[in-house]
This record gives C-alpha cells, sequence and structure tokens, in this order.
C-alpha cells in the first residue's frame, strides 16, 4: 500500500537553511557563507554517503570564477547541519558547470563539470574527492585521453569502488557530430588512471550516447535514448581482466518510437532499471520504468514495468533513478498533483519473490509550480535526497531530505 511520506529535512540555501520535519516547519538562522559562494539551481545534483548529505550548485561563484560547487551537511548526533563547508574544484581555470551531476560511494565523490575548458573548448572534465578525518579533498581531475572541440566530458558520471565513469556525450566520431563516448578509469594506490573509452556501438549524429550511466561492480549501463527512432535503450558491457566488453542492449517490451528509453538508468549487482519518461501506456508523456534482472547464466531479461499509482499525463516518471538494494526510487519532475509541475518521487521496495511495489510517494510539504522536485534523486542507508533545483525566486532551489 502506498503513503505519502512527510518530508524530514529540507535543504536550502540562500539565506537561509530550511528544515521541515513532520510536524512541524521551522527556520534556522540566516547564514553568511565563508568563502563567498551565490547560490542558483541549488540541487541541481544531489547525494548521499554516511552522515554527509552533499548537494551540487552549478552556477556557484567561488571567489573571481563561477564554477560551481557542492554544498555539504552533515548529520551530527542525529541532526542535519549545514556545514557551511564547500566542495569546489581546484584550480577553477577554465571549470564550469561543476556539480551538475555526481555520484558518492563510501569515501569518494566523483563530480562532472562538463562545460569545463581545459585543453580545448569545453572538451569538460571530472573531479575526484576523497573523504578522511571528516574531511574532503580534491584528489584529482579526470580528463580523457583524446579531449576535443565541446566534447563535454563530464555530462554524467557513475561511481563504484575505484571505478569511475564518465561520459562526454558530445564527442565526435569520425564524421559523426555528438555522437557520444564513455570513459572508464580506475584507482591504483590512490592514482586514477583511464581503462577504456567505448564508443556508441550503433552510432549516429547527436545520439548523445552516455546521457546515462550505472556501474555495479563488473557491470556497466549506458543509456542510449535517441537510438532506434528515438525508442531508446540502455547497452550493457562487462569487464573481463581488465577489459569492457559489449554484451547486449536493454529495452522495454511493447514500445514505439519516442519512448526515450534510458535517459535514466540504474543498476545494483544483478537489476538493471531502464527508464521511459515519455511511455504513454498510462497517458501520454506519463512515463514508466522498466526493471531488468540477470539470472545465474549472466542472461538478462525484462522482469517489471512500473509505473506510478497515480499516474498522469506529461508527469514523466522515470525522469531519474537511483536503485540501492531491494529499494528503487523513480522521479517525475513534472508531475502536477499539488500544482502545476511541482514534482514528486516514488519509491519501490522490492519484496522476498522478486516484485516491486510502490511503498511511498514522496512530495515537498511547502511545493510551489515549476520546482522540478524529482529532478535529482539519491539513495543513502535509510535515506533520500530530492532536488528542486527550480524552486524559489529566481531559480535559487532547494533539496530535500527523507527518512525511509
Amino acid at each position: 500500500m502506498r503513503t505519502t511520506l512527510s518530508v524530514l529535512v529540507a535543504l536550502s540555501v540562500l539565506v537561509a537553511v530550511s528544515l521541515v520535519r513532520a510536524d512541524e516547519l521551522y527556520q534556522e538562522t540566516p547564514l553568511a557563507p565563508s568563502p563567498p559562494i551565490q547560490f542558483r539551481a541549488f540541487g541541481r545534483s544531489v547525494a548521499v554517503t554516511g552522515d554527509d548529505a552533499l548537494v551540487g550548485v552549478p552556477s556557484a561563484i567561488v571567489g573571481a570564477a563561477q564554477p560551481g560547487a557542492v554544498r555539504r551537511f552533515r548529520r551530527i548526533d542525529g541532526v542535519w547541519t549545514d556545514t557551511t563547508e564547500y566542495i569546489a574544484p581546484s584550480p577553477t581555470t577554465g571549470v564550469s558547470g561543476f556539480a551538475t551531476v555526481m555520484a558518492a560511494d563510501g569515501d569518494t565523490l566523483l563530480v562532472g563539470a562538463s562545460n569545463s575548458t581545459i585543453s580545448v573548448n569545453r572538451d569538460g572534465a571530472a573531479f575526484v574527492f576523497v573523504r578522511a578525518a571528516g574531511q574532503w579533498t580534491q584528489q584529482q581531475r579526470l580528463t580523457p585521453s583524446d579531449p576535443t572541440d565541446t566534447a563535454k566530458f563530464g555530462t554524467s558520471v557513475a561511481l563504484d569502488g575505484d571505478t569511475a565513469v564518465v561520459a562526454a556525450q558530445e564527442a565526435p566520431l569520425g564524421e559523426l557530430v555528438s555522437a557520444g563516448a564513455v570513459y572508464v578509469f580506475v584507482r591504483s594506490n590512490g592514482v586514477w588512471t583511464e581503462q577504456q573509452k567505448l564508443d556508441p556501438p550503433n552510432p549516429q549524429s547527436f545520439g548523445f550516447f552516455g546521457i546515462s550511466l550505472a556501474v555495479s561492480g563488473d557491470t556497466l549501463l549506458v543509456g542510449d535514448f535517441l537510438h532506434a527512432s528515438s525508442q531508446g535503450g540502455a547497452h550493457v558491457y562487462e569487464r573481463n581482466n581488465g577489459t569492457w566488453s559489449y554484451v547486449r542492449k536493454l529495452a522495454g517490451d511493447g514500445t514505439g518510437s519516442f519512448t526515450f528509453q534510458g535517459e535514466a538508468v540504474a543498476l545494483d549487482g544483478d537489476t538493471a532499471v531502464v527508464s521511459a519518461d515519455s511511455d504513454s501506456d498510462q497517458g501520454s508523456g506519463a512515463g514508466a520504468a522498466f526493471v531488468f534482472t540477470r539470472d545465474a547464466q549472466g542472461t538478462w531479461s525484462q522482469s517489471e514495468k512500473l509505473f506510478a499509482s497515480d499516474a498522469s499525463a506529461s508527469a514523466r516518471f522515470g525522469r531519474t533513478l537511483a536503485l540501492e538494494g531491494d529499494r528503487l526510487l523513480v522521479g517525475a519532475a513534472d508531475e502536477s498533483s499539488l500544482t502545476a509541475r511541482n514534482g514528486a518521487v516514488y519509491l519501490f521496495e522490492r519484496d522476498g519473490t522478486g516484485d516491486w511495489s510502490e511503498s511511498k510517494k514522496l512530495t515537498a510539504s511547502d511545493a510551489t509550480s515549476n520546482d522540478e522536485f524529482g529532478d535529482a534523486i539519491a539513495l543513502g542507508t535509510g535515506m533520500a535526497a530530492v532536488g528542486a533545483p527550480l524552486r524559489g525566486p529566481n531559480s535559487t532551489g532547494t533539496a530535500y531530505l527523507f527518512e525511509l
């Protein structure tokens, strides 16, 4: 049975941090960030790792530059507190769009900065940070071995242990424009090196291969949402003795063109989820998510097609995904149950028989129109983080934490 979950904590940074609990709403003391950073689109990306909640602000100003930054919140004695700490790239020269996307795993954080100009115009970059003794420090800047003009390396990222995956979704391939490419990096003794570059198996101009990524162990899932007349899908790769090989494409049954499968993907062990946020089974653009499982012989097959229990046209259910064990978050940033495009996130849980069912619907208690709540989502242990990057005056943005 589905229940609506109250917001445990809302994190908002412009002049104050808003904390929203199940039974009360109150404001904390207005912040005076140090060093000075100006915020817009707070919540464009989110991550939860341990007792840290991380919120991306890709338009943040750091000193005289505008590279973007990550704001850090920390759980202290059970209470989420704004640390007034910022995670920012160093040096900031040429960096732009930092924290549009990020991924965290344990004490490692991977942040994309796809609008950066490092070697050539907007070739892009990604940055790795590590946490030690409670502090985040930059470990390395990642760039591709073959930087190309406007490739936008860093448009999507994925991280699992010592494997980092970064897409350059506007990378050319021969004469093909914006075909896209994916780069895999591995860490050894604290140093990251490029392991392999993956080109699209069915390349096309403006294919944007790598629009979404997920990695789990030696399996990689790459979104290819414009493939096959925009039916889309996701491609599975597996690593053996340090080499990645193509396995197959995952695409949901019974869909036609323009369902845009693979705009978001999620992967954990033998479970993969592929979005189809333009699927129209429940109404035009209501959206869906396909669940695939891998059996003992290594064969992938579709096990379920998920919808929102209150599916509505144009909600774009599946725009974002987050998977951890037997919990799945599905974002629907254009859902309009409270007001126009307030957004919603749905929690699905898997039972002992392997079936998924919706257990909760997450919405903001202070929702307003066009917030894009659910445009960014992340799962942590017992927690869900949700970004609403367009909420507030001038789209200053808000992020929310929910206790699951």
